[in-house]
């Protein structure tokens, strides 16, 4: 450390201490959407019913593709555009109305009144209910991931484009969630 840079203090001093009071003081509202979220049958169904409807359009593209005089690499290459278009796709259409019914949830609960006197500021609310419904869509995204392995069967990809292509899925997630808890 330099004299100049006191312990603590600085970008990675800032992140440690973001992180640490993410830890040791959770968003209560992330807690709890959280817990709600993953209890219920219904996110457990669409996560295995996105996750095979997924997986049965890139089988039959690939099959599809394959079955003409096409070289594999190509193939490869197209399962890769299958898959991509089908989870932005499902992002683009379900992520929006999901997080919109983040707030409208608690008004028509009844804990809309008892949210706004809990003491902690709209934004903190805000962010808690899109940080739960990120995360949720985050775990649909991690449960289709391997669905695109078929793509590594024909060749033509690198994981490098894999990885390119969820950074833009995550990116675009942000902004469909963002626009769902907006509206």
């Amino acid at each position: 450390m330099s004299a100049a840079t006191p312990a603590g203090k600085g970008p990675l001093g800032a992140l440690g201490g973001a992180l640490g009071r993410l830890f040791t003081d959770p968003n209560p509202i992330l807690v709890k959407e959280l817990r709600a979220i993953f209890r219920t049958s219904l996110f457990i169904r669409f996560l295995y019913l996105s996750t095979g409807a997924v997986g049965v359009i890139v089988l039959a593209g690939g099959a599809i593709t394959a079955a003409g005089p096409v070289a594999p690499a190509d193939v490869g290459q197209i399962v890769f555009q299958i898959f991509f278009s089908m989870a932005l796709l499902l992002i683009t259409l379900v992520a929006p109305g999901y997080a919109a019914t983040a707030l409208t949830g608690e008004k028509e609960t009844g804990t809309y009144e008892s949210l706004i006197l809990s003491g902690m500021s709209p934004g903190r609310i805000v962010w808690g209910k899109f940080v739960a419904a990120y995360a949720s869509f985050t775990l649909v995204l991690v449960a289709v991931a391997p669905v695109v392995g078929i793509a590594f069967l024909f060749g033509g990809i690198s994981p490098w484009h894999v990885v390119t292509g969820y950074i833009g899925l995550l990116y675009a997630l942000g902004a469909a969630i963002a626009f769902g808890v907006a509206v």
